[in-house]
């Protein structure tokens, strides 16, 4: 399963906390195809990443481009898309991954790993006792939460020059009662908080992460000082 992160060269400096806690929360993670979609190449990468750079930003407050475009219009699978600043903070459901992957090749339009779906108005999936459905009317069903998506339905919202909130808020209309399957399981399968709010980083989720992983993060200047951000 291709597995993306997408990124822009402002928010660049959160890619290593997450290549950190992909690898220690999210079992087997170097056996699938990672890749870091960017702009600006960062110096530093693991050796189970694989970079494809969009070229030049055009805006640093764009995140859907010509070059986002340009690189899912060829995608014929579908994918998890994760934004850099959602770092998973315990262990990924990885069975459930598998389950939900296997329903968006099958029929599901976009499958959310979050507990998004479990908070709105939904329904039991089909006969599955552990997957829900989200209803046609409900706002964001175009969120970008940590996702499994069918590449024809992500295609549908990518608009030139939208940053990531304009993306779900301007697609929210046309997301609903489009009659498009979106599932998700009961219970949270990507635990993950925003680490990046108004464009700083964000401190209030830090303590939902193991301890121990913490004190290497900050040994590692992965985590920036309250007093500088």
């Amino acid at each position: 399963m291709k597995v993306i992160i997408s990124t822009s060269n402002d928010n660049l400096m959160y890619c290593p906390a997450m290549f950190f806690l992909m690898e220690n929360n999210w079992d087997g993670i170097k056996d699938e195809d990672v890749i870091l979609l960017c702009y600006d190449v960062p110096t530093e990468v693991p050796d189970w990443v694989r970079v494809e750079s969009m070229g030049t930003q055009p805006s640093s407050k764009a995140w859907s481009t010509n070059g986002l475009i340009r690189y899912f219009a060829d995608l014929s699978e579908p994918f998890c898309l994760i934004l850099e600043d959602c770092w998973p903070m315990h262990k990924v459901d990885t069975k459930s991954v598998d389950i939900l992957y296997r329903e968006v090749e099958k029929t599901a339009a976009k499958a959310d790993l979050s507990d998004f779906i479990s908070t709105r108005n939904h329904t039991q999936y089909e006969s599955y006792e552990d997957i829900i459905l989200l209803d046609q009317s409900e706002n964001y069903r175009n969120c970008l939460q940590p996702s499994i998506w069918s590449p024809d339905y992500f295609r549908q919202f990518l608009v030139e020059g939208q940053t990531a909130w304009e993306f779900e808020t301007k697609g929210m209309e046309k997301a609903r009662n489009d009659g498009k399957i979106i599932i998700s399981m009961r219970h949270e399968v990507f635990a993950h908080g925003n680490f990046c709010l108004r464009g700083k980083f964000h401190h209030l989720f830090l303590p939902h992460i193991d301890q121990e992983l913490i004190y290497e993060m900050a040994e590692m200047g992965m985590i920036p000082d309250k007093e500088d951000v």
